[in-house]
Formats: C-alpha cells, sequence, structure tokens
C-alpha cells in the first residue's frame, strides 16, 4: 500500500484483509473483491450490486474489469458512478484512513485517487486528465492506465 495523500492510500485487493474498518474505509474498483464481496461465481447481471455496492458504511465496491474505455460506462452511469466513489472518498476521508484498490494498483485504483487529488484537493492539474495524469505519475510512478484513461480523456470536464 502507498500513501499519495494523507489519508489516502492506493494499494491491492491483497491488502484489504489487513486493514482495520474501524479506522479505515475501503474503496475497491475491480471486479475480483466485488465477487468475493458478494460470494459469487460470476456477477448476476440482475442483482442491484452488480455494479455498484452501496450497501455498508466501511465500503464501496465497483465491479470494474480492467479493459476498453466502454466498460467504465456501463449503463451509460460511468461519470455518476466515479463521482460517487470521489465523494465517498471526500465524506471519510476527514475521520478515516481510505484504501483505494484494485487487482495490481497499476490502473483502476490509482486513477481513483488521481480524480480524487485533482478534482477534490487540487493538489494536481485539473485542467486535463493528461496534465493530471502527468503530475500523478511523480506521485505514484506505478501508474500505468489501460482503457480507464481513454474514459477519463473523454469525460474529463463531467466528473
Amino acid at each position: 500500500m502507498i500513501k499519495v495523500h494523507p489519508n489516502l492510500y492506493i494499494g491491492t485487493i491483497h491488502e484489504i484483509g489487513g486493514i482495520d474498518f474501524a479506522q479505515w474505509r475501503l474503496v475497491n474498483v475491480a471486479k475480483t473483491y466485488h465477487l468475493t464481496l458478494h460470494r459469487w461465481n460470476k456477477p448476476i447481471k440482475t442483482h442491484p450490486c452488480y455494479v455498484l455496492c452501496e450497501e455498508y458504511p466501511h465500503l464501496l465496491s465497483m465491479n470494474w474489469v480492467d479493459g476498453p474505455a466502454h466498460y467504465y460506462d456501463y449503463e451509460g452511469k460511468g461519470v455518476e458512478r466515479i463521482k460517487k466513489l470521489l465523494e465517498f472518498i471526500h465524506t471519510n476521508i476527514p475521520t478515516y484512513n481510505i484504501l483505494v484498490t484494485c487487482d495490481q494498483a497499476l490502473s483502476r485504483s490509482p486513477s481513483v485517487a488521481l480524480l480524487y487529488l485533482a478534482k477534490y484537493v487540487r493538489v494536481i492539474r485539473n485542467t486535463t486528465y493528461a496534465a493530471a495524469r502527468y503530475e500523478f505519475t511523480r506521485l505514484y510512478s506505478r501508474y500505468q492506465p489501460s482503457g480507464i484513461a481513454d474514459f477519463l480523456t473523454a469525460h474529463w470536464d463531467e466528473i
């Protein structure tokens, strides 16, 4: 787990088991943990938590697969869902440490942290995704976004 701002950490799904929810809040953006959370072998498309699980006060889980840009805009609600992730972080960060996870902490979870740093606390540029990405890589050199980069480029001004 790597700290990128006070109370904001990026990590892999393997680090989830080590956190104490009395002191931490979790934002997961990977299908792998989302399936585990619901005890599903595969996602159930008709379940209300198929894409976004907001059932728990200590975590928010997104069923994201690291792939092309359209994966992040399922049902045309990509921007809305990203805003929920960011608001969850913003609401909880004054009181709790926030761990943002995906499988390898290379693309999805650092992208969420980048968005928070650009859009909420403005410690990195908010002008374009490219500008924010450039500055963010100085904080988090492991950042290797895939299709989410295309989604964020296309929707930067909406987020």
